[in-house]
């Protein structure tokens, strides 16, 4: 990447590795920011093997925030945990006070299913897709 000096990044200011529920929000909240973003995924398909079960903590509320919440959530639990797992470590949250972690459980197989967008084959590099 070159320095200038009127501005410190280039035509494509972020590539993002990963088109899951993580790689694809932060693309769309760095696009609602005016930043270049380029999203790369191997797999030309969505996932039928569940690898996460839901989102929880600040995800969620961000989703709830852009007015997205909904469409993900249609006949799914969407609210406070009163526990939660944490690798193996199943954590109490009732014996914290004041604390209201949210959560959205859905198979991740599912939840890719949600988001407005997919796989496009334009220009697609072998063994990557853009989403």
């Amino acid at each position: 990447m070159s320095i200038q000096t009127d501005r410190l990044v280039t035509a494509m200011d972020v590539v993002v590795c990963g088109a899951g529920p993580v790689g694809l929000m932060l693309s769309c909240e760095l696009a609602l920011a005016d930043i270049s973003v380029v999203v790369l995924e191997k797999r030309l398909e969505n996932s039928v093997v569940p690898r996460a079960n839901g989102i929880v903590g600040q995800p969620v509320r961000l989703l709830e925030l852009r007015g997205l919440l909904a469409g993900f959530s249609a006949g799914r639990y969407a609210g406070p945990v009163p526990s939660y797992p944490f690798g193996d470590v199943l954590m109490d949250l009732s014996l914290i006070p004041d604390v209201r972690l949210p959560a959205l459980l859905i198979p991740q197989p599912e939840l890719e299913g949600c988001w407005p967008i997919g796989p496009s084959s334009s220009e697609r590099p072998s063994g990557a897709a853009t989403r």
